[in-house]
């Protein structure tokens, strides 16, 4: 998808393995709220997955993509809507759908991104998705795998 930004595009709970996927997260989340034991591991998951977002968003700054960009703030803000909006989806508690998720997160964090810099005939949002891949970063849906 031309523009998207691939950190979004992954977080999407969209087919019964993402679901599966945000559900034993979640529920491991809560479990280890309630069993001090296993915070730890819920930490070292999350702080892997956040450390991928700040690490695109570093390489963003690099390549002029965010020039003006507070790198740990936009961090903060990218993962705690994406685990918010997601939380929504599964537990059914809101109209949150996917597409209504990918809209909210590309436009809360967009303006961050300056696409007047293509590069290699890419808008900047592309680049930056071709740019992670190209440097063999994991992509952070993985931070939903299973973590026992």
């Amino acid at each position: 998808m031309p523009g998207t930004l691939e950190p979004v595009e992954v977080q999407l709970p969209l087919a019964a393995d993402d679901i599966d996927e945000w559900s034993v997260w979640i529920q491991f989340w809560n479990q280890a709220m309630l069993e001090p034991r296993l915070r730890p591991a819920q930490r070292r998951i999350h702080s892997g997955w956040y450390r991928v977002v700040v690490d695109v968003l570093h390489e963003c700054r690099s390549e002029g993509l965010a020039p003006e960009a507070d790198v740990e703030a936009l961090a903060d803000r990218f993962t705690a809507m994406v685990d918010g909006l997601a939380i929504q989806i599964l537990a059914g508690s809101t109209e949150m759908r996917p597409d209504r998720m990918r809209s909210l997160l590309l436009r809360a964090f967009e303006p961050h991104l300056d696409r007047a810099r293509p590069a290699e005939g890419r808008d900047g949002l592309a680049a930056v998705a071709l740019s992670a891949r190209a440097h063999g970063r994991p992509p952070p849906a993985g931070r939903h795998r299973s973590p026992l």
